[in-house]
């Protein structure tokens, strides 16, 4: 059996970086962080943009959390529009298979426009108070 191994290295440098010990070791965890995601054997320095991808991925997962402890109400506030499809000779096809031939094809204008107008006729039905979200 055959074992490989790889190194992750994540580097920043004073004073650039930072000059504190805390702020340095932040921005080159980051940097590690970077390099793992790039792959095996991968080498790093910090970057600046590293701290806004940070920082918003921490903004995204608060909001999350506070979304999931929202549910805790157990209220229904809104749906999702999302296109499925089941035909009658192929079965279901899931939408990463027919979505790309809609663009391809040059259909996805005309199916996008057709789904948000069902969307839409039925959210009439719904509480004012229910939300509409849909991916064009």
């Amino acid at each position: 059996m055959v074992v490989g191994f790889g190194v992750g290295i994540g580097t920043a440098l004073a004073p650039n970086d930072g000059n504190q010990p805390d702020e340095l070791l932040k921005r080159a965890d980051r940097a590690l962080y970077r390099a793992k995601a790039n792959g095996r054997s991968s080498v790093c320095f910090f970057e600046p943009d590293m701290d806004l991808v940070i920082e918003r991925r921490i903004q995204v997962e608060q909001e999350l959390r506070s979304a999931l402890v929202s549910l805790d109400g157990n209220q229904i506030i809104g749906f999702e529009a999302l296109a499925r499809w089941e035909s009658k000779s192929l079965g279901h096809i899931a939408p990463d298979m027919f979505i790309p031939i809609a663009e391809e094809a040059g259909l996805i204008s005309s199916l996008s426009t057709e789904l948000f107008c069902r969307a839409c006729r039925d959210a009439t039905a719904w509480p004012e108070n229910f939300d509409l979200e849909c991916n064009l």
